[in-house]
């Protein structure tokens, strides 16, 4: 006889249906999840996030060290060019803005590529996969310029906001004391509202095979209705880093310790920024749109294939 329950999700079991969507076959081994809750939450978001970097952790301190690497030896390079110009070993004709230029531009590249290769690896997590290091820094690097231009896109939004707000102070000559606060506040409000609407921009952009104006679109577009959240994922996760900070270099006695607990927590605190931003996007697009992380899988796979 026929167990006519055969054909019934079973989590965990290979081969079972997806029960979120239009009843895709998920990938073998895994473990489905309930349904989720019809919007995220700033705990839910964080956990997930300290779950997911606390289970790859090895491989994002990985990511890191190759990723930083190269701003590390220009730094070291740099460094060496300052001390040889002092001493006269070095022609001073060496521009140090030139030098402390690349240094910039190095540790940014890097920054951009670790972002990026966090992104696809936790969206991989999520989705209960793991793949070669490798192949992961070959999305990094395939969608780099899409990062680098979602990233300062999102982060000028915010400035634009505020700055318009206090250009507003200058230009109308505001001489109340309580305008000129309600104005500063409304324009501190309004670019917070900006950075959180584009939260997800720079994993929609890795994930997705969009543009720089649809990544950003499609942030917009997701986190309607979920700003709060974000707002507070974002400022508890703020309040966390300033106080491990303190609390770091103050139990630090040596200056140059103190700078070493500096370069360590910035590191991070990027890995855990990005990993947030991925966890919030992956979670935006289970409560908004049913679609499971498995799902997005798919993309990073083209992606990597560099179609």
């Amino acid at each position: 006889m026929t167990d006519k329950r055969s054909d019934e999700p079973a989590p965990g079991r290979p081969g079972a249906t997806n029960p979120w969507a239009d009843g895709r076959r998920p990938l073998e081994d895994m473990v489905i999840d309930e349904p989720p809750p019809a919007t995220i939450s700033a705990g839910d978001v964080i956990g997930r996030a300290l779950a997911v970097l606390s289970g790859n952790f090895f491989a994002f301190f990985a990511i890191t060290a190759i990723c930083f690497v190269p701003g590390l030896l220009w730094t070291a390079y740099v460094g060496a060019l300052v001390v040889g110009v002092l001493d006269g070993l070095v022609p001073s004709f060496v521009s140090a803005a030139l030098m402390v230029g690349g240094m910039v531009v190095s540790w940014l590249m890097c920054s951009f590529v670790s972002q990026a290769v966090m992104i696809g690896t936790t969206v991989e997590s999520m989705a209960q996969r793991s793949g070669a290091l490798s192949s992961a820094f070959m999305l990094g690097i395939w969608r780099l310029p899409q990062v680098i231009a979602v990233s300062l896109a999102a982060a000028m939004a915010p400035l634009v906001i505020l700055a318009l707000a206090i250009g507003g102070l200058v230009l109308f000559k505001v001489s109340s004391p309580l305008l000129a606060v309600a104005m500063v506040t409304g324009g501190i409000m309004g670019a917070g509202a900006v950075a959180c609407a584009l939260f997800v921009a720079v994993p929609a952009v890795v994930v997705e095979r969009v543009s720089v104006a649809q990544a950003l679109d499609r942030s917009w577009t997701l986190t309607r209705g979920s700003r709060i959240p974000i707002f507070a994922a974002l400022f508890v996760v703020a309040i966390a880093q300033a106080v491990i900070t303190g609390l770091a270099k103050a139990a630090m006695p040596f200056e140059m310790g103190k700078i070493a607990v500096d370069l360590l927590l910035s590191l991070l605190s990027g890995a855990f920024g990005a990993t947030l931003g991925a966890v919030t996007y992956v979670r935006l697009r289970e409560t908004s749109e049913q679609v499971h992380a498995s799902r997005l899988l798919e993309g990073l796979a083209l992606l990597r294939k560099g179609r």
